[in-house]
């Protein structure tokens, strides 16, 4: 299952109200692998400024938006797993094109 258009729009609109520089989608949504009702969607962002209650209510909107629960993680935040380089290449090789970018 992937994110419809509709879907997409929403998050970029989500994204573009809060301070988010730039944002990716990866895991199971990216890999077109997400199941109904059980898949998170799994978000990587870079902030404006290093802010949890600006994450939290990015995480938060987009939960409401699309009635299903997100994960975040920033780019800074997957540096922090440069040990777990399973992970980081998995957010790599799964991340999919850049879904926002502040202008």
């Amino acid at each position: 299952m992937n994110l419809s258009q509709d879907e997409k729009e929403k998050i970029k609109d989500i994204l573009n109200k809060h301070n988010i520089k730039r944002a990716g989608i990866f895991g199971s949504y990216a890999r077109g692998e997400a199941v109904n009702g059980k898949s998170d969607l799994d978000l990587i962002v870079e902030l404006s400024q290093n802010n949890l209650f600006e994450l939290t209510a990015v995480k938060l909107d987009i939960e409401e938006a699309l009635g299903i629960s997100v994960d975040i993680i920033t780019y800074s935040g997957l540096k922090k797993f440069a040990k777990k380089e399973d992970f980081k290449k998995e957010v790599i090789r799964d991340q999919e094109s850049l879904i926002w970018k502040k202008k």
